[in-house]
């Protein structure tokens, strides 16, 4: 996997948490929820009619099917994901639980996909997610949590390990399917705007906050995720999530001067040891075989 693409990818995700307790300091959950794929949803249209006018014409084009199957990924990557992470947070779950929660995905990712993996892949998978809750751990940030918010916890976990999975299968490029992607996240979150009622307060950093997660987080982060799902296995791709909060723990010390206990570097260490690891073995695996069954 080209490396550019997944630093690019982690440093765009990772900021997301920094830039979005900014914005709700004058919106709410939802307004700021539907705010942000509104303006994802026209930043690309946008783009997409100056430089990929061809890629344009062809979304609008596309098979009724197509166009629902991505509506549908957009919903659980998108309105699914987002949603239930900020209802866990409200719903006074941790965000070293949440965190835990989550690096799960690359757990999941391969039966939910049905790609093969070995079991040396699979223990690989589980040192990371040992390694990750270490790491957690360490922050001292664990917190009980209420019912519905480990339930939202969950319900978002569900939601990006089987969108990432079926993003494979719609069969198009990222370009034709992403814009109706944010189409249907856009529909959910207005809907519920809707129902719950418009908050925000005009402000320096909520327009700050909104930009960047608009531009940065939810377009840029999220078109290289598209990108190199439609170039790389699931689970592969999936491993990349492994790295988010290790990175989110890096950004806390620098910014806001958290002091990390040795219990988070080691798993850190753990974390990332085993995710290179798997990333290789899942290369050099086949290429082995092929060697030993030429030999043979």
């Amino acid at each position: 996997m080209n490396v550019v693409a997944p630093l690019l990818f982690l440093v765009m995700w990772s900021s997301g948490a920094i830039f979005v307790k900014l914005g709700l300091m004058s919106s709410s959950v939802w307004t700021f929820l539907a705010i942000r794929s509104t303006g994802a949803m026209l930043v690309l249209a946008v783009v997409l009619a100056i430089g990929f006018r061809s890629d344009l014409r062809a979304a609008l084009m596309l098979p009724r099917r197509i166009i629902l199957w991505a509506v549908f990924v957009g919903v659980l990557l998108q309105a699914g994901y987002q949603g239930a992470y900020f209802l866990a947070i409200a719903h006074k779950l941790s965000p070293g639980t949440l965190t835990i929660i989550l690096g799960a995905q690359p757990l999941l990712t391969p039966f939910v996909a049905r790609e093969r993996t070995s079991w040396a892949g699979k223990a690989l998978l589980l040192t990371g997610f040992f390694g990750l809750v270490l790491a957690v751990a360490g922050t001292r940030e664990l917190g009980d949590g209420s019912v519905l918010g480990l339930t939202f916890g969950v319900v978002a976990l569900a939601a990006i390990t089987v969108g990432t999975a079926l993003q494979k299968q719609i069969g198009v490029t990222v370009a034709r399917s992403i814009l109706w992607q944010y189409i249907g996240s856009v529909l959910i979150f207005g809907a519920i705007v809707m129902v719950t009622g418009w908050y925000a307060t005009p402000s320096i950093s909520f327009l700050v906050s909104a930009t960047w997660m608009i531009l940065v987080v939810s377009v840029g982060a999220n078109v290289l995720l598209l990108y190199m799902l439609s170039r790389h296995p699931a689970s592969r791709v999936g491993v990349v999530f492994y790295f988010v909060p290790i990175v989110t723990l890096i950004g806390e010390h620098y910014i806001y001067g958290t002091a990390h206990s040795a219990e988070a570097v080691i798993g850190a260490a753990i974390v990332v040891l085993s995710s290179l690891i798997f990333a290789k073995f899942d290369v050099l695996l086949p290429h082995l075989s092929t060697r030993m069954a030429d030999k043979s």
